[in-house]
């Protein structure tokens, strides 16, 4: 995929959403990616799922930006358990 993601479901704490599914719009616009292009890999019955990304962004200090902004809430939900719901029927 070449484009950024909306939310396809919740997240049991949203502030790990950047570590837990790649491309997130909100996650990423902010920083003014210019290019992205994202590869998901999932077995049979969806049980397990890869997702390889890339993102281009318009300087090293707007790249840099990102990954500083991004370490903390990384490391902030390493070793927690979060649960997602998908999306709502109304």
């Amino acid at each position: 995929s070449d484009q950024l993601r909306t939310p396809q479901g919740t997240l049991s704490d949203p502030e790990c959403l950047s570590a837990f599914e790649p491309f997130q719009e909100s996650v990423y616009r902010p920083h003014d990616p210019t290019g992205i292009h994202s590869q998901i890999v999932q077995s049979s019955g969806e049980a397990h799922r890869v997702v390889e990304a890339v993102a281009k962004f318009p300087s090293a200090e707007k790249a840099r930006a990102f990954v500083e902004s991004s370490e903390g809430k990384w490391r902030a939900c390493a070793n927690k358990t979060v649960t997602f719901g998908g999306p709502s029927k109304s």
